[in-house]
């Protein structure tokens, strides 16, 4: 009886798990490989969406909770503009930056108020989130660790 209340919990669970994850698509151009690329990750639903887009060529979106937590990704050149004040603000970002400008580099850290935030740069995109509570910041890891190019 035990086993079969257990399993119908892990069912019920996992089934609402999934109900709670949209996969988000962002297309750019892969400058390396000449053509379009997309990329996808696995991110928690009910947030509000946010696109930019500026003359054709840069573009980013942002998951804005309701929390103030955001999680983005774009295809700008060199510090995001979104992270930019968390990341120049960092002493030893701001170091990896300058010895690692052509790797894909990982800055993470906390702000002045005792968020969390992070950035990846992976080649032709930028991947990251900021205002992110300690109670949150694994899941955020956990969505940034399912991106997927395409």
């Amino acid at each position: 009886m035990k086993k079969a209340l257990l399993f119908i919990v892990i069912i019920i669970t996992s089934c609402s798990l999934k109900k709670e994850i949209n996969t988000l698509k962002f297309k750019v151009y892969d400058d390396e490989k000449k053509m379009n690329c997309t990329y996808k990750l696995n991110v928690f639903k009910n947030y509000s969406l946010k696109e930019i887009e500026a003359s054709g060529e840069w573009k980013e979106k942002q998951l804005i909770y309701s929390d103030g937590s955001i999680l983005y990704i774009n295809n700008e050149r060199g510090t995001p503009t979104i992270n930019y004040e968390n990341i120049t603000n960092d002493s030893i970002s701001s170091i990896k930056r300058l010895i690692n400008m052509n790797d894909p580099l990982n800055l993470f850290g906390k702000d002045k108020h005792g968020k969390y935030w992070k950035n990846i740069n992976m080649n032709n995109i930028n991947i990251g989130y900021l205002n992110v509570k300690s109670s949150k910041k694994d899941e955020f890891e956990k969505v940034l660790s399912t991106i997927v190019k395409n």
